[in-house]
Parts: C-alpha cells; structure tokens; sequence
C-alpha cells in the first residue's frame, strides 16, 4: 500500500514540530518525534509502509513489531481525518 498526502490539508514546519490544517474541516493537528518524520516523509513523496518503517527506524531506537504498529495507528488516524489517502 503506498499513502500520500490529501488536497484538503496545509502544514508547516514549527522546529522538530509539523502543524497541519485540515482546511476543509477548519481544524488544527500538532505532530512531532515520528509523527513529523512521517507527515515530511508524505510531503516528499508517496511512501510505502515500508519505506515509512525504515525511515523510522533509522532515525529512532525501536523495534519493528512496534515501530509498525505505531505508523500503522498513526495513518490511520490520519485517514480518518483525511490528511491521508491510499494512493
């Protein structure tokens, strides 16, 4: 499966923190840690969940059991607010 990012979001970049705004819904989302390497991650590019696991975890001390997990959570939450789409 590979994600990327929706039409209906805007973020920027606030030091180690990414604030998004879902500009449809008018709401605010604040990510940091994982989440912020993820959200640049999708801003790059579409990603895999695999090419998200690795950039994970090359850049923070975990598991993959957990580690994918965690993004899978994570996308996720981020469909349902529909940051994300499958692309």
């Amino acid at each position: 499966m590979t994600y990327r990012l929706t039409s209906q979001q805007i973020s920027s970049q606030m030091g180690d923190e990414t604030v998004i705004l879902n500009h449809k819904e008018g709401v605010y989302f604040n990510v940091e840690g994982v989440g912020s390497v993820i959200w640049q991650r999708l801003q790059k590019a579409p990603q895999t969940l695999e090419s998200l696991i690795k950039a994970v975890m090359d850049e923070f001390d975990t598991d993959e059991a957990t580690c994918r997990s965690d993004i899978e959570a994570f996308l996720d939450e981020l469909m349902h607010e529909k940051l994300v789409e499958m692309a």
